[in-house]
């Protein structure tokens, strides 16, 4: 099939000369099929079935290799990740402008070793450092993290080492793990699978041992947030199994798995356990924070109460 002069144009180098695909094995479709795309002043070379991505300058120089991109469904931002120089790279565009990037400090060893279990392990080449928006990548207050799939399986995608990336810096920690689940946390601190705490460094702060972070199979718990590294304010309410309930708050210690203090959101009185229950932290001021809990019943009818609860004492303060 002929392609028309401008859909290659972005091939042509200042000298007008063609930029020279480097070979690479198919594993499956066609390996004469790839897009070309223009992001900032670089030119990336896409195939969506390899591992081969290319990102060119604009004379034709390769600048990033195995190139892995996502889109950002809820921004006009794209992540690109891959090898620059044999270290890992990550950048943010918007519009196709580059506004931020990391890369390693250090020459990124792609020859891992995948722990198996049983006391097996595979040897393993880090082809692509290839990530979701909403399985791989955590925007926080100070930067980004994000944690590649490097290898499908049965057991699910094996992620070997999760990046934060922060101040300009890029610091690789490993995780060595089929499944991830990572969430903002206290003062910028990052939990990783409800159990380690790690700062914005990357460095690991607590260890918690086979937590559940506070669920409860009695009551239903809708909103959980840290008020310190060990601490979490839960506001719940009965499973299905009831009729009617309240809203409770109370303050959990992940360490000792026990509750401090609970009170009760009197303001909001019964509701029907099959409504729809929604809280929002609107402000911190250390131990005070101005909190709005709505109750959406089922027939459409919403009770909304604002007030200040003290994180030390369960004190609530309504507005």
């Amino acid at each position: 099939m002929k392609i028309a002069p401008e859909l290659y144009k972005p091939f042509l180098l200042k000298e007008e000369s063609a930029i020279s695909l480097k070979e690479r094995e198919a594993s499956w479709g066609s390996e004469n099929f790839f897009s070309v795309r223009e992001f900032g002043e670089n030119i990336l070379v896409y195939h969506p079935h390899f591992y081969g991505n290319l990102l060119y300058s604009s004379e034709g120089v390769e600048v990033i290799n195995s190139v892995a991109f996502q889109d950002d469904p809820e921004s006009d931002n794209e992540y690109l990740s891959g090898f620059k120089n044999d270290k890992v790279w990550f950048g943010i565009y918007e519009n196709g402008e580059l506004r931020e990037e990391y890369t390693g400090e250090n020459v990124y060893d792609r020859n891992i070793k995948i722990n198996k279990g049983y006391g097996e392990y595979e040897e393993y080449f880090v082809k692509a450092l290839s990530f979701g928006y909403s399985s791989g990548l955590l925007k926080t207050e100070w930067g980004y993290v994000f944690y590649p799939t490097i290898k499908d399986s049965e057991s699910g995608g094996y992620i070997h080492d999760m990046f934060f990336c922060n101040g300009g810096k890029m610091f690789p920690v490993f995780v060595g793990t089929y499944y991830l689940d990572i969430r903002n946390w206290y003062d910028g601190s990052v939990l990783m699978g409800n159990k380690v705490v790690f700062s914005p460094e990357g460095k690991r702060l607590i260890e918690f041992e086979n937590n559940d972070l506070g669920d409860d199979r009695m009551l239903s718990v809708f909103c959980k947030e840290p008020s310190s590294y060990t601490h979490i304010i839960r506001l719940m309410h009965a499973r299905m199994w009831a009729d009617y309930t309240v809203v409770t708050i109370d303050k959990y210690d992940l360490e000792s798995k026990n509750s401090l203090w609970s009170v009760n959101v009197d303001a909001l009185g019964e509701c029907a356990v099959n409504s729809k229950f929604v809280a929002k932290v609107l402000g911190k001021d250390k131990n005070i924070w101005t909190m709005e809990v709505s109750v959406i019943s089922f027939e459409g009818q919403e009770k909304i109460s604002n007030f200040k609860l003290n994180t030390d004492t369960g004190e609530i303060i309504y507005l």
